[in-house]
């Protein structure tokens, strides 16, 4: 009882008040970000029974990869509300029995299945790549070794290092919140195989996306040539996560393990970043994330796609309306030229649309 007692006489209430703040306001993104994305499932479901239906195999990545992008913020949600319970347990001085171990042990399982679900959609988006009929020629007995293998080890990367930081480490309250009491093992080890371990699968995954990126330039065939920029947006997705993650460790390492409040911001932020950089792995994006724009997104989303061929169309649309009338029907038959050759290259993009992917 006099220990706690000293705890809340000398409380940090500058650390609460930050943390309480940064803690609410990444709350109110998470929520946004589950609602729209939850929408945009409700408006999916509602239509896909007027498309075209998809192979089972794209309908299979397709889901996977929407779970997955659901579940990173539904688990990073959870961390969250039990950051807000040790906050508010703190501001009333309320120190219930291996409080600070108790909730050790809760952030360390809901972090670590929010950042298992944004690796796993990395791992899901580029297993999806190589099984696309244009990527058919890259797949080799070794890449698909190379691909098993780094999601083995993103399990038992996971699974292993929650397990090292959460039974072998105990937590103190003090006046800057819960800070490490003792370890039954050097604090070292489970550091170093967290660090081995996920520099590990990050190369495994790293060099799964750039093996057809460099193999591009030799094979340059005009069905790789459509399918290169999803591959080389998650490439890009993939390197932003790695490297959030590795900024992230070498701050929280380089810091004193005191400053708690420096700890508990980079671990919220570093989630964030990582849950929000899932959602900008999809194509349409823009529509998950703003689904109220309705039509607007949707026609941002073709530029982006469909590039100067969409391009073409509005010039055509234009000079249809401005030209002479002896040159409008010239002008109407390239229209709808090129209103059949865009149709023709977006065919195999339908798919995407319709699934999600």
């Amino acid at each position: 009882m006099e220990n706690a007692t000293n705890t809340t006489e000398h409380l940090d209430t500058t650390r609460l008040v930050i943390l309480e703040i940064t803690t609410s306001f990444l709350t109110l993104i998470v929520l946004y970000i589950l609602f729209c994305l939850l929408w945009y499932e409700r408006t999916l479901l509602r239509n896909s029974s007027r498309k075209r239906k998809s192979s089972r195999k794209t309908a299979k990545y397709a889901v996977a990869m929407r779970v997955q992008s659901i579940l990173a913020p539904v688990f990073f949600l959870g961390r969250l509300a039990t950051d807000h319970y040790e906050l508010l347990a703190q501001y009333l001085q309320r120190d219930p029995h291996d409080f600070c171990n108790v909730t050790w042990i809760v952030r360390l399982i809901f972090s670590a299945f929010s950042i298992s679900m944004v690796y796993l959609f990395l791992w899901t988006r580029q297993s999806y790549c190589y099984s696309d009929k244009a990527m058919r020629h890259l797949t080799t007995r070794v890449t698909t070794t190379l691909s098993w293998a780094t999601l083995a080890l993103i399990l038992v990367a996971e699974i292993t290092c929650t397990i090292l930081f959460g039974a072998t480490r105990f937590y103190r309250l003090t006046a800057k919140g819960c800070v490490l009491d003792k370890t039954t093992i050097p604090e070292n080890i489970p550091w170093i195989v967290l660090a081995v371990s996920t520099v590990g699968f990050q190369a495994l995954l790293c060099g799964l996306f750039l093996y057809p990126l460099l193999k591009h330039r030799s094979v340059g065939t005009s069905s790789i040539r459509g399918f290169m920029p999803l591959f080389r947006r998650t490439t890009i997705i993939a390197a932003l996560c790695i490297s959030n993650d590795i900024t992230a460790a070498i701050i929280i390492l380089s810091v004193n393990n005191q400053s708690n409040l420096i700890t508990d911001l980079v671990y919220a932020l570093n989630i964030m970043i990582s849950v929000l950089l899932v959602v900008a792995a999809f194509r349409d994006w823009k529509l998950r994330l703003f689904p109220m724009c309705g039509p607007k997104c949707s026609r941002w989303n073709g530029m982006s796609l469909e590039g100067e061929t969409n391009q073409t169309s509005f010039r055509s649309r234009d000079s249809r309306k401005f030209a002479p009338p002896a040159e409008q029907q010239a002008v109407e038959i390239k229209t709808i030229s090129n209103e059949a050759t865009r149709c023709k290259r977006l065919d195999e993009q339908e798919q995407v649309h319709v699934t999600g992917v």
